[in-house]
């Protein structure tokens, strides 16, 4: 891969894992809005429940 090549992959994968925390984030948020806190700990820790969240919560 070329420099350039990889200074855009890297920027890329930057600009994803930022997308991901403010998605996290969102999510977190609407759960304790709502006072579900055994939902915020099990969405941190279980992948499949965090997606089927995002999907049920719209986010």
């Amino acid at each position: 891969m070329t420099i350039l090549g990889q200074m855009l992959f890297e920027d890329g994968e930057k600009k994803g894992m930022e997308q991901g925390e403010e998605r996290l984030s969102r999510l977190t948020l609407l759960l304790m809005n709502e006072k579900r806190y055994d939902d915020v700990e099990k969405v941190l820790k279980d992948k499949e429940y965090r997606s089927k969240m995002f999907k049920s919560m719209g986010v």
